[in-house]
């Protein structure tokens, strides 16, 4: 055999070698390439997994913060609505005690008005009767100044004197019956009465060994009332203690 034909062998003999090596590299290359994209797409399921999981960890974590944030903002407001529920309560109930009150102060203003006004009618007719005292005053000195029996022996000796004195009599008895009309009365006195400062007013003091010291030795001017109240006290002469 030339040295040339067995060149030609052998490189046959290579050439069936590597296509026969090649064939096999082949199928391991189809098979690779064609599982390459169930992994391409068994990778990209798990990454898409992967992400998923961590967005719906991301989501329920903003979830559960939403959550707490809503739960936080819920007990503020509900402790907002208490302090102001508890401003609105003490508001209302000071609002009420001063409605009261108030309404307690028109009605006390009310009575005291109605009082008032009573007492102006009750007593409106005070000054006026002030000045009749005079003339009553000087009615009963006249009729002291004349006893019964003074005035039967001048009225023997003069009639007009007479029918003079019943006349001024009548006018202080109709004077009276005036004064009572109004409520006005004279203050009951008479010598060795205890001297009451309310009613008497001492004009002097004398010595007088028949009555009591601090008692009324002498009944100068009558005093007047009018209801209850003294409105002129009488002017008296007080025994000295």
């Amino acid at each position: 055999m030339s040295l040339i034909s067995l060149i030609n062998k052998q490189s046959f003999s290579l050439s069936k070698s590597f296509n026969s090596s090649l064939f096999q590299n082949k199928n391991t290359f189809n098979f690779i390439f064609k599982k390459i994209p169930k992994f391409r797409l068994f990778s990209q399921n798990i990454t898409n997994d992967s992400k998923e999981n961590e967005s719906n960890d991301s989501k329920e974590k903003e979830s559960n913060d939403s959550k707490e944030k809503e739960s936080n903002d819920l007990k503020e407001n509900i402790e907002k609505l208490k302090e102001e529920k508890e401003k609105l309560s003490k508001e209302l109930t000071e609002t009420k005690n001063n409605y009261l009150r108030s309404i307690a102060d028109m009605d006390n203003f009310r009575k005291q008005t109605e009082n008032q006004i009573n007492l102006i009618k009750q007593y409106s007719i005070q000054n006026f009767a002030i000045k009749i005292f005079e003339v009553a005053d000087n009615l009963d000195r006249t009729l002291e100044n004349f006893p019964e029996e003074k005035v039967k022996e001048i009225s023997e000796k003069t009639q007009e004197f007479k029918v003079l004195f019943d006349g001024v009599e009548m006018t202080r008895k109709e004077l009276t019956k005036v004064f009572e009309k109004f409520n006005i009365f004279k203050i009951p006195t008479k010598k060795g009465d205890l001297f009451d400062p309310i009613i008497h007013n001492a004009v002097f003091q004398v010595s007088d060994d028949n009555l009591q010291p601090g008692t009324i030795a002498i009944i100068i001017k009558s005093g007047y009332k009018l209801r209850e109240r003294v409105i002129r006290a009488t002017d008296v002469g007080v025994v000295k203690k």
